[in-house]
Protein backbone atom coordinates (compact mmCIF):
# COMPACT_ATOMS: atom_id res chain seq x y z
CA UNK A 1 0.00 0.00 0.00
CA UNK A 2 3.02 2.40 0.76
CA UNK A 3 3.79 2.06 -2.73
CA UNK A 4 0.62 3.10 -4.25
CA UNK A 5 0.38 5.98 -1.55
CA UNK A 6 3.86 7.32 -2.79
CA UNK A 7 2.27 7.07 -6.49
CA UNK A 8 -0.64 8.89 -5.45
CA UNK A 9 1.50 12.01 -4.01
CA UNK A 10 3.68 12.15 -6.66
CA UNK A 11 0.41 12.39 -9.04
CA UNK A 12 -1.19 15.00 -7.34
CA UNK A 13 2.07 16.73 -6.71
CA UNK A 14 2.45 16.71 -3.14
CA UNK A 15 5.73 15.58 -3.32
CA UNK A 16 7.93 17.92 -5.99
CA UNK A 17 11.27 18.02 -6.87
CA UNK A 18 13.22 21.04 -7.88
CA UNK A 19 17.10 20.99 -8.54
CA UNK A 20 17.53 24.61 -10.16
CA UNK A 21 15.69 26.58 -7.11
CA UNK A 22 15.17 24.49 -4.08
CA UNK A 23 12.84 25.11 -1.63
CA UNK A 24 12.78 26.78 1.62
CA UNK A 25 12.10 24.80 4.92
CA UNK A 26 10.68 25.43 8.20
CA UNK A 27 14.06 24.56 9.97
CA UNK A 28 15.78 27.66 7.59
CA UNK A 29 17.38 24.90 5.69
CA UNK A 30 16.79 24.81 1.72
CA UNK A 31 16.46 21.77 -0.43
CA UNK A 32 15.60 20.12 -3.73
CA UNK A 33 12.57 18.10 -2.19
CA UNK A 34 9.07 19.77 -1.24
CA UNK A 35 6.03 17.57 0.45
CA UNK A 36 2.81 19.40 0.80
CA UNK A 37 0.77 16.34 2.31
CA UNK A 38 -1.98 19.07 2.79
CA UNK A 39 -3.59 19.01 -0.72
CA UNK A 40 -4.10 14.79 0.42
CA UNK A 41 -7.49 16.44 2.10
CA UNK A 42 -8.88 17.34 -1.42
CA UNK A 43 -8.50 13.63 -2.52
CA UNK A 44 -11.29 11.09 -0.47
CA UNK A 45 -9.85 7.81 -1.96
CA UNK A 46 -5.91 9.09 -0.62
CA UNK A 47 -7.44 10.43 2.40
CA UNK A 48 -9.20 6.85 3.24
CA UNK A 49 -6.06 4.85 1.70
CA UNK A 50 -3.45 6.72 4.33
CA UNK A 51 -5.88 6.28 7.39
CA UNK A 52 -6.18 2.45 6.78
CA UNK A 53 -2.32 2.49 6.55
CA UNK A 54 -2.15 4.41 9.79
CA UNK A 55 -4.61 1.86 11.54
CA UNK A 56 -2.80 -1.24 10.18
CA UNK A 57 0.46 0.08 11.91
CA UNK A 58 -0.72 -0.53 15.46
CA UNK A 59 -0.64 -4.09 14.16
CA UNK A 60 2.38 -4.28 12.35
CA UNK A 61 4.43 -2.15 15.76
CA UNK A 62 2.54 -4.46 17.80
CA UNK A 63 1.22 -0.96 19.73
CA UNK A 64 -1.76 -1.33 21.62
CA UNK A 65 -4.68 1.69 21.44
CA UNK A 66 -5.51 0.83 24.91
CA UNK A 67 -5.64 4.27 27.46
CA UNK A 68 -4.04 6.35 24.89
CA UNK A 69 -5.19 9.70 22.91
CA UNK A 70 -4.03 10.93 19.32
CA UNK A 71 -2.39 14.01 19.41
CA UNK A 72 -2.31 15.61 16.00
CA UNK A 73 0.51 18.33 15.70
CA UNK A 74 -0.61 21.15 13.83
CA UNK A 75 -0.97 21.37 10.81
CA UNK A 76 -0.85 18.95 9.00
CA UNK A 77 -0.85 16.04 11.61
CA UNK A 78 -4.53 17.42 12.60
CA UNK A 79 -6.87 15.60 9.75
CA UNK A 80 -5.38 12.50 9.84
CA UNK A 81 -4.78 12.36 13.82
CA UNK A 82 -9.08 13.15 13.52
CA UNK A 83 -9.66 10.54 11.04
CA UNK A 84 -7.64 7.57 12.64
CA UNK A 85 -8.86 8.37 16.26
CA UNK A 86 -12.43 8.00 14.84
CA UNK A 87 -11.12 4.84 13.73
CA UNK A 88 -9.65 3.49 16.19
CA UNK A 89 -12.36 4.98 18.47
CA UNK A 90 -9.90 6.95 20.73
CA UNK A 91 -9.37 10.42 21.98
CA UNK A 92 -8.16 13.38 20.16
CA UNK A 93 -6.27 16.15 21.05
CA UNK A 94 -3.69 18.82 18.64
CA UNK A 95 -1.08 20.87 19.64
CA UNK A 96 0.12 23.82 18.53
CA UNK A 97 3.02 25.54 16.81
CA UNK A 98 2.38 27.74 19.17
CA UNK A 99 0.23 29.07 22.49
CA UNK A 100 -2.94 31.04 22.05
CA UNK A 101 -3.09 34.60 23.25
CA UNK A 102 -6.49 34.22 24.38
CA UNK A 103 -8.47 32.73 26.60
CA UNK A 104 -6.74 30.26 28.70
CA UNK A 105 -3.32 30.41 26.49
CA UNK A 106 -3.48 26.76 25.58
CA UNK A 107 -0.70 24.99 23.28
CA UNK A 108 -2.76 21.35 23.85
CA UNK A 109 -6.02 21.16 22.80
CA UNK A 110 -8.19 18.63 24.01
CA UNK A 111 -8.73 16.50 26.93
CA UNK A 112 -5.29 15.25 27.65
CA UNK A 113 -3.72 15.98 31.07
CA UNK A 114 -0.34 15.02 33.07
CA UNK A 115 0.17 11.30 32.97
CA UNK A 116 -1.37 10.81 30.15
CA UNK A 117 -0.12 8.51 27.05
CA UNK A 118 -0.48 10.05 23.41
CA UNK A 119 0.98 8.58 20.00
CA UNK A 120 2.04 11.38 18.22
CA UNK A 121 0.57 12.03 14.29
CA UNK A 122 2.89 14.10 11.82
CA UNK A 123 2.60 14.35 8.16
CA UNK A 124 6.03 15.21 7.34
CA UNK A 125 9.19 14.85 9.55
CA UNK A 126 12.31 16.86 7.82
CA UNK A 127 14.71 17.85 9.92
CA UNK A 128 12.50 16.66 13.05
CA UNK A 129 12.42 20.50 14.51
CA UNK A 130 9.07 20.97 15.00
CA UNK A 131 8.61 17.19 16.74
CA UNK A 132 11.29 17.98 19.11
CA UNK A 133 9.78 20.99 19.68
CA UNK A 134 6.61 19.10 20.61
CA UNK A 135 8.58 16.37 22.86
CA UNK A 136 10.43 19.16 25.19
CA UNK A 137 6.72 20.79 25.39
CA UNK A 138 5.51 17.08 26.84
CA UNK A 139 7.97 16.49 28.86
CA UNK A 140 7.78 19.66 30.91
CA UNK A 141 3.71 18.54 31.14
CA UNK A 142 4.78 14.77 32.13
CA UNK A 143 2.39 13.42 29.73
CA UNK A 144 3.94 10.05 28.39
CA UNK A 145 4.74 9.01 23.85
CA UNK A 146 6.72 6.60 22.75
CA UNK A 147 5.52 6.52 19.09
CA UNK A 148 4.84 9.22 16.12
CA UNK A 149 2.82 7.76 13.17
CA UNK A 150 4.00 10.14 9.94
CA UNK A 151 2.93 9.95 6.63
CA UNK A 152 6.66 11.05 4.92
CA UNK A 153 9.95 10.54 6.96
CA UNK A 154 13.08 11.86 5.13
CA UNK A 155 14.95 9.88 7.26
CA UNK A 156 17.96 12.39 7.96
CA UNK A 157 20.64 12.43 10.75
CA UNK A 158 18.73 15.10 12.38
CA UNK A 159 15.65 13.12 12.83
CA UNK A 160 17.85 10.33 13.91
CA UNK A 161 19.23 12.35 16.85
CA UNK A 162 16.28 13.39 17.88
CA UNK A 163 14.66 9.62 17.86
CA UNK A 164 16.96 8.77 19.64
CA UNK A 165 17.22 12.07 22.83
CA UNK A 166 13.79 11.57 23.06
CA UNK A 167 13.36 8.05 23.25
CA UNK A 168 10.72 8.06 20.49
CA UNK A 169 9.97 5.71 17.14
CA UNK A 170 9.37 7.40 14.12
CA UNK A 171 6.86 4.93 12.34
CA UNK A 172 6.44 6.39 8.63
CA UNK A 173 4.21 5.04 5.75
CA UNK A 174 6.87 6.28 3.37
CA UNK A 175 10.65 7.28 3.65
CA UNK A 176 13.02 8.77 1.65
CA UNK A 177 14.64 5.58 0.94
CA UNK A 178 11.23 4.70 -0.77
CA UNK A 179 11.19 8.08 -2.42
CA UNK A 180 14.53 6.83 -3.64
CA UNK A 181 13.27 3.61 -4.99
CA UNK A 182 10.61 5.19 -6.91
CA UNK A 183 12.63 7.15 -8.65
CA UNK A 184 15.08 4.98 -9.96
CA UNK A 185 12.26 2.86 -10.94
CA UNK A 186 10.77 5.91 -13.00
CA UNK A 187 11.56 6.91 -16.33
CA UNK A 188 11.21 10.71 -15.33
CA UNK A 189 14.51 11.22 -13.32
CA UNK A 190 18.00 10.82 -14.68
CA UNK A 191 20.67 9.68 -12.13
CA UNK A 192 22.56 12.30 -11.13
CA UNK A 193 19.63 14.08 -9.68
CA UNK A 194 19.21 11.29 -7.31
CA UNK A 195 22.54 11.45 -6.66
CA UNK A 196 21.94 15.49 -6.23
CA UNK A 197 19.10 14.23 -3.80
CA UNK A 198 20.79 11.83 -1.88
CA UNK A 199 23.68 14.16 -1.59
CA UNK A 200 21.53 16.73 0.46
CA UNK A 201 19.97 13.75 2.61
CA UNK A 202 23.85 13.34 4.05
CA UNK A 203 24.81 16.82 3.90
CA UNK A 204 21.70 19.45 4.44
CA UNK A 205 23.16 22.68 5.53
CA UNK A 206 25.77 22.26 2.60
CA UNK A 207 22.82 22.30 -0.38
Amino acid sequence: MSHSILEQLFNIKAIQLNFKKPFSYASGLKGPIYCDNRLIWAYPKLRANIVNALSNMFEIKSISDKNMSILGLATGGIPHGILLAERKNMPFGYIRSSAKVHGKNNLIEGNIKSGDTVLLIEDLVNQASSLEKVLVHLDEQKIKYANCFCIVNYQTKNSKIVEDKYSININSLITFDNIISFMKESDLYQSKEIDRLLSWKESPKLY
